[in-house]
């Protein structure tokens, strides 16, 4: 797996994850109630054809195409149930973990005269030094009393934000299926690097205005563990 995305955070892997929540967080009880197509943990941005068309998901259809032969060159299937997906709750602070995925993400609608700027000085690295460029949900989930002690306690604790946004990735991947028959694939995925700081700088984002520590990596030595 790691060749397909050359062992680095590029567009294709940052369109993956995009994917990866665009299948599942367009979920709506209340559109399918009323017969307005929308997403579902399944699989389906890859097996409907009409899905990755729709106007939240613009910007997907290039790694859709890219993903589509995969799962045949690992002999694995695909949902073929995506029509009426299950729902299940999710927790607020799970949301905060998977906004962190910003980190690696580019802006393409907000601001034309912006569009494909980053969200962070240190696009291609999974850290949690995020935003230099803020959507208006960002805003929001950080001020909101209801959103911000989730949000802000991940400035700086890049530990704790990659075990979160673990758990929460994988539930929102999982939301209604029957997982009694899946095959852990997880094998096939290339060994994390080690993004113990070499440096630190400290800045100020950690609620009231607190200093908190970012990792600040050597851009040498993590080329060198790609490798």
């Amino acid at each position: 797996m790691g060749g397909l995305f050359q062992g680095r955070c590029g567009d294709n892997a940052r369109a993956t994850v995009r994917l990866a929540f665009h299948d599942a967080g367009t979920s709506s009880l209340a559109l399918q109630a009323n017969a307005v197509p929308n997403g579902g943990a399944d699989e389906s941005m890859l097996v409907d054809p009409t899905e990755v068309q729709r106007a939240e998901n613009d910007r997907l259809q290039n790694i859709v195409s890219f993903l589509q032969p995969i799962p045949a060159q690992f002999g694995v299937s695909l949902a073929t149930s995506y029509i009426s997906p299950a729902f299940s709750h999710f927790l607020r602070a799970q949301l905060m973990a998977l906004i962190g995925t910003h980190t690696t993400g580019n802006h393409l609608f907000v601001d034309t005269a912006e569009a494909n700027n980053t969200f962070d000085t240190t696009v291609d690295i999974w850290d949690t030094r995020f935003c230099t460029f803020k959507l208006d949900s960002d805003v929001a989930f950080s001020t909101d009393p209801s959103t911000s002690p989730d949000f802000t306690r991940f400035i700086g604790t890049q530990t704790i934000w990659t075990t979160d946004y673990a758990a929460a990735h994988e539930k929102i991947s999982l939301l209604g299926l029957d997982v009694t028959d899946f095959t852990d694939c997880s094998e096939i995925l290339p060994v994390s690097i080690d993004l113990a700081p070499l440096a630190e700088i400290t800045t100020v984002g950690g609620g009231s205005n607190k200093p908190v520590t970012d990792p600040l990596i050597d851009p040498i030595k993590l080329e060198a563990a790609i490798q």
